[in-house]
């Protein structure tokens, strides 16, 4: 818990940043996820690119590791 709370309060946690017109997918930037051991609660939707819409950045990239699959993020926000 205390590695969780000191990577989040240090600034480590990418903030969501949208995605830019013409822009049709992004790719997470999971490698700063990895070492983490869960993700925050916070609310940021992404609408990944199989149709389903995660409550944040990190969540996607544990499905994309469950799935070892190229899942991408389409949009912020829902799908």
């Amino acid at each position: 818990m205390y590695l969780f709370i000191y990577y989040f309060l240090n600034g480590h946690w990418r903030k969501s940043v949208p995605l830019k017109a013409g822009i049709a997918r992004a790719s997470p930037v999971c490698a700063e996820m990895a070492e983490i051991l869960a993700c925050p609660m916070n609310f940021a939707p992404v609408c990944g690119s199989d149709g389903n819409t995660y409550a944040n950045e990190c969540l996607l990239c544990v499905e994309r590791r469950r799935t070892k699959s190229d899942l991408l993020i389409t949009r912020d926000g829902s799908c």
